[in-house]
C-alpha cells in the first residue's frame, strides 16, 4: 500500500492491469486445448458414424448377394465341395432349433404348472366349473337373443307383446 491515496489508486490500476493480462494469457493458453479436444471429439464420432455406416452396408450386401441366384449357387457349390462341413452346419441348426422349441415348451410347461398349483381346489369342482363356464359360454347368446326379442331393443325391432303377436 501506498502511502497516499494517489500511491494507492496507482498500485491498484497496475495491480489490476498484470491481472488482467495474466487472465488473458491464460484464455489464450486454454484456447488451443480446447479446440484440439474439440478436434479430436469429432473426429472420434466421423469415424464411428462412417465406421458403423460402412458396417451396415457391407451387412446388407452380404444378406442381398446370400438371397439372390448367384449367392445361393455358390453356397450350392461350396456345400456340394465339402459335404461333412455341410452335414455338421445343418446338425448344428437343427439342434438349435430342436433346444429352442424345448425350451419354449418348458416355459408353457411351467407357467402351466404355477397356475395349476395356484388352483389347489379337489379335482370335482376344477371339472364342474369348466363344465359350468363352457355351458355359460353357450348359452350367453341365445339368452340375449331372447331378451332382444321380449324387450324390442335388439335391432330397432317392436316389442314383442301379446297384443301384437
Amino acid at each position: 500500500m501506498g502511502e497516499t491515496a494517489d500511491q494507492t489508486r496507482n498500485e491498484i490500476v497496475k495491480l489490476r492491469a498484470e491481472m488482467s493480462g495474466k487472465v488473458i494469457e491464460l484464455r489464450r493458453a486454454a484456447q488451443r486445448p480446447i479446440r484440439i479436444a474439440k478436434t479430436v471429439a469429432i473426429g472420434a464420432v466421423a469415424v464411428v458414424v462412417v465406421g458403423g455406416l460402412a458396417m451396415v452396408v457391407v451387412g446388407a450386401r452380404r444378406r442381398a448377394e446370400r438371397k439372390s441366384l448367384r449367392g445361393q449357387l455358390k453356397m450350392a457349390a461350396a456345400a456340394a465341395a465339402n459335404p461333412e462341413k455341410t452335414s455338421k452346419e445343418a446338425r448344428a441348426a437343427v439342434d438349435k432349433t430342436l433346444e429352442k422349441t424345448r425350451a419354449k415348451l418348458r416355459d408353457e410347461l411351467r407357467e402351466e404348472l404355477k397356475k395349476e398349483l395356484k388352483d389347489q381346489r379337489p379335482l370335482h369342482e376344477k371339472v364342474l366349473t369348466t363344465a359350468i363356464r363352457s355351458a355359460a359360454t353357450a348359452a350367453v347368446p341365445i339368452v340375449l337373443k331372447q331378451l332382444e326379442g321380449r324387450t324390442g331393443f335388439g335391432d330397432g325391432a317392436r316389442a314383442k307383446t301379446k297384443a301384437a303377436r
